[in-house]
């Protein structure tokens, strides 16, 4: 999420913005019919782009602390794991899924596409 992004003003014109990615690599210009629906449609594609980013880093968040918490302690030397434990690793890995997923969201290509002609 961290490679899009919007640009609120376009060369002085009240009704442009852009939508850009990669590093502004592809830079899309949008003109709205009105500085009002420019405003608004700016202030959708903010919403679902820091809800979008939000969400990545929740997950991210999620998976590193799934990833520290089974990580197995080291035993100490002369000892053998007891089975106990052994069955509470097999039930944290097994219970591994991302509650987190992106799914349902809206693409950041998705708001990438051009318009269609005649529109």
């Amino acid at each position: 999420m961290a490679a899009v992004g919007i640009t609120e003003s376009v060369k002085g014109d009240v009704r442009k913005f852009e939508i850009w990615c990669n590093g502004r690599e592809e830079v899309y210009i949008v003109q709205a019919p009105t500085p009002e629906v420019k405003a608004a449609w700016v202030s959708e594609i903010r919403k679902v782009l820091t809800s979008q980013l939000q969400a990545c880093r929740e997950a991210s968040q999620h998976r590193a602390l799934e990833q520290s918490q089974s990580l197995p302690l080291p035993a100490p030397p002369g000892t053998s794991p007891s089975k106990g434990t052994t069955r509470n690793i097999k039930k944290l890995e097994e219970r591994k899924t991302d509650p987190l997923s992106l799914e349902g969201y809206v693409s950041p290509t998705s708001l990438l596409k051009p318009p269609e002609k005649g529109r």
